[in-house]
């Protein structure tokens, strides 16, 4: 569905959450990778998008529904993809999201014969951007996965939810580096007048 050029939004401290409430360094979240079930945000990095990202490591199930919101048009619909990395071309790194608490997707990020099919998973740099993000770097390679269309509420808000996917095989690694999204265009007058002939004709037959 994607027509228009995206926006990047960075997942950060100021519009993501952990669990529900405000991330707390050492309580809900860590600024080191290492393998102690909470989620880390690592600024050290240069080479991904805001010079941070949302790390769950292998091995590790990290605690806590991470949600971004997007401050947006109140009542506008949007396609939303959310951008993570992978650098592992066999078993690929994973996420799970959703947009506005729906049905999860679970991608991975894969040029694998053997990995699963996801519809709306592609390579971060296959699609059109207002101003281009990082697309490959330390991180490995940058992916977006489309939530499909959501609906901003009445204060303009659209959240993204984002776990890390738990798998018995494979690397098992997340990095959740932010969100992109675009209007979903309304119906063209030119096209709106053609469906209205179209009726019309049919109810005149």
């Amino acid at each position: 569905m994607s027509n228009a050029a995206l926006t990047v939004v960075d997942a950060d401290l100021t519009n993501t959450t952990i669990g529900g409430v405000a991330p707390s360094l050492g309580v809900n979240y860590a600024d080191t990778r290492v393998d102690d079930s909470l989620w880390a945000l690592d600024s050290s990095r240069t080479d991904v998008n805001g010079n941070t990202v949302w790390a769950g490591q292998s091995g590790e199930d990290a605690a806590g529904e991470l949600e971004t919101t997007l401050n947006l048009a109140a009542g506008t619909q949007y396609e939303i993809f959310v951008l993570y990395w992978s650098n592992n071309p066999t078993n690929g790194w994973d996420i799970t999201a959703s947009v506005n608490g729906g049905a999860s997707i679970d991608a991975i990020g894969t040029a694998a014969a053997s990995a699963p099919t996801v519809p709306g998973n592609v390579l971060a740099d296959t699609l059109d951007y207002v101003v281009d993000p990082i697309f490959t770097g330390g991180g490995g390679v940058l992916y977006a996965q489309s939530l499909g269309v959501a609906t901003a509420d009445g204060s303009g808000n659209v959240t993204v939810q984002v776990n890390d996917l738990v798998r018995p095989t494979g690397e098992d690694r997340t990095w959740y580096d932010g969100v992109a999204f675009e209007v979903v265009p309304e119906p063209s007058v030119g096209l709106l007048s053609l469906l209205g002939a179209v009726g019309l004709m049919r109810r005149r037959r």
